[in-house]
């Protein structure tokens, strides 16, 4: 198969001098057959972790390769879905990085520093999420459309739904500043979805101890 190749260059911020290059290669895809609106493979692009001291290399629908930040040192280079469901109305969008790790549009969640694979976060509830759009994140969670609304929490671990409210077709269920918002992006929508809002949640710990009903509790005699 027919190689692209580019060339990936650190420079300190001072001088403008050259630190290090490295090489890029990814192998040429073909994508199949979609509307002529939406766009092609996912552009070359670099994501860097401060956290882990890792660049990642994203060029197409499928590869993905990290290196080391101080040195440019190729840590792995490995095939990496980035569409799901794999349809025509859904774009290739390139991984969330995290401290450690990555994660794609599928939940599939990649040690950033080994490239090794770990359990996948989320799954669709019919085998593959229902809808287009792609996954967005946070340091606490990561927003997905799964025909409804829903998140996924990274420190619990569960996967939350928003019943009866649709996701646009690009995700609007948005976690920032320590706010989840979702502006209403379902127009011209005629699916059956009962719920057309906007939203905007906050996090508070104080409910959990909240009494059902808001009544003080009764206390047999």
């Amino acid at each position: 198969m027919r190689r692209l190749e580019g060339t990936i260059s650190a420079l300190d911020a001072g001088s403008g001098k050259v630190v290090w290059q490295t090489t890029a290669a990814t192998p040429a895809v073909t994508e199949p057959p979609k509307p002529p609106d939406l766009p092609s493979l996912v552009s070359p692009q670099l994501a860097w972790c401060e956290a882990s001291g890792v660049l990642l290399f994203t060029r197409n629908d499928s590869t993905a390769a990290a290196y080391q930040g101080a040195t440019g040192k190729q840590l792995w280079a490995q095939e990496l879905s980035c569409k799901d469901p794999p349809n025509a109305y859904t774009s290739a969008s390139p991984p969330i990085v995290l401290s450690d790790c990555l994660v794609t549009h599928a939940g599939e969640v990649v040690d950033l520093v080994t490239g090794e694979r770990r359990a996948r976060m989320w799954k669709g509830m019919n085998s593959q999420l229902r809808g287009c759009g792609r996954a967005l994140g946070s340091p606490c969670l990561i927003t997905v459309r799964d025909a409804h609304l829903s998140c996924y929490d990274l420190a619990g671990g569960g996967h939350l739904y928003f019943r009866g409210i649709r996701s646009g077709c690009t995700n609007n269920l948005i976690p920032a500043g320590g706010i989840l918002s979702a502006p209403h992006a379902m127009r011209h929508c005629t699916c059956n979805y009962a719920v057309a809002t906007s939203l905007a949640l906050v996090n508070m710990p104080e409910a959990s101890n909240w009494e059902t009903g808001g009544h003080d509790p009764i206390v047999p005699p």
